[in-house]
């Protein structure tokens, strides 16, 4: 019997539980040990809380998290945990035909996935779930406090990376709203594309399904084009890009869309953020590039999250400023201690000058010298 992996790359509040769960009343394992319902998720995350501490280690052990806007796929080279991993999989879900894995953690942790389910024989099969980024980043704004730019930062990032890594798998990339509204529609649609049939089950558990899946459940209904926030253009066409996802060949536009993204993105992660000495002048910087750039509202209103961004970071660059400051005052202290020393050992070597001297005009004297013999007596006396 072959194995079958279902990884759900999604974001954070993007339906992701809904899916799982819905999935896992359709008989597809996720595990035995699940996270449960909070006020921002009540029906439950249907995360493997096993996993999740494994991905929350393999993220830390790298200096990365779920939100971290620095994140590199070459972080991973670092990781060296992958035995772990391969040993929860296979005791996690020894025997089970079918399960799923989901934590939008995975999306990062992607190839180290891949390649040990590849080792264990699994077959790997990619659900994509998405939704409206403006839901989304208004989602972690209520729940995270997140700003609305870094909800749309990391709504790009993780959509993106899902789509560039899954290209040699067998996927499919459907709308969160759909799942609610149209729901043995998008089923049907997903066991076509991944081959997999959840629709015998559906059929027999459809008031299951029905009462798991509350509408009343998705606290932000808004689209793309409402005027809720300023919505970067390239959200704007990676949306126009998955909504067209399944039907036409659409990876050397994503590719395209990755680096313009990266583009957009290095405004919020300029290294010299992280330049204590340079940070303000870069603030400066940005403040003069918004200001030209506000003229131009529709061709350069990317421009306008740069100077939000930086406002965010002021106080930490104070906090830095703070401990630069406290730095160089304990550094001047030790050097003023040094320059006490110094003279010290001066006057000391001079003092040590005089007396070599003194001490060489007494070998010299006539005194010494008469005395010699006296001296040889008394050596000789004491032996």
């Amino acid at each position: 019997m072959k194995q079958t992996c279902l990884l759900i790359l999604g974001m954070h509040r993007s339906g992701t539980s809904a899916l799982t769960g819905t999935l896992n009343i359709l008989d597809v394992y996720v595990g035995s040990d699940l996270m449960g319902g909070d006020s921002g998720n009540r029906k439950g995350y249907f995360e493997n809380n096993v996993l999740y501490n494994i991905n929350e280690m393999l993220l830390s052990q790298i200096g990365s998290s779920w939100q971290d806007l620095f994140y590199s796929a070459d972080k991973l080279e670092a990781s060296v945990d992958k035995d772990k991993l391969k040993f929860t999989l296979e005791k996690e879900f020894r025997n089970k035909e079918i399960f799923a894995i989901k934590d939008p953690r995975i999306i990062l942790l992607f190839p180290l996935y891949q390649k040990v389910l590849n080792e264990l024989d699994i077959e790997i099969k990619i659900i994509i779930p998405y939704r409206n980024p403006v839901e989304v980043a208004m989602s972690l704004h209520k729940r995270n406090n997140f700003s609305f730019e870094k909800g749309f930062l990391l709504w790009c990032y993780h959509l993106l990376y899902a789509e560039k890594y899954s290209r040699n798998c067998c996927r499919v990339v459907l709308e969160y709203e759909k799942l609610l509204s149209h729901t043995e529609e998008t089923l049907r649609y997903i066991s076509r594309e991944i081959g997999v049939d959840f629709i015998t089950k559906y059929n027999e558990r459809r008031g299951q399904v029905e009462d798991f899946l509350d509408p009343q459940l998705r606290h932000h209904d808004t689209t793309v084009t409402e005027n809720v926030v300023s919505v970067p253009g390239v959200v704007r066409k990676i949306v126009q890009r998955l909504e067209g996802f399944n039907v036409e060949n659409v990876q050397a536009e994503f590719d395209l869309l990755m680096s313009e993204f990266v583009e957009y993105k290095k405004l919020f992660l300029n290294k010299e953020i992280h330049n204590m000495c340079s940070a303000y002048v870069k603030i400066a910087g940005y403040d003069e590039q918004i200001g030209q750039c506000e003229k131009f509202n529709d061709e350069y209103i990317e421009t306008a999250y740069v100077k939000k961004f930086l406002l965010e970071q002021s106080d930490i660059i104070s906090s830095l400023e703070e401990k630069y400051q406290e730095l160089k005052h304990r550094m001047k202290h030790k050097e003023d201690m040094l320059d006490e020393c110094h003279r010290d050992i001066i006057k000391k070597q001079s003092n040590i000058d005089s007396l070599q001297r003194e001490l060489s005009n007494i070998y010299c004297s006539l005194s010494w010298r008469l005395t010699r013999p006296l001296r040889k007596v008394m050596r000789k006396l004491e032996k």
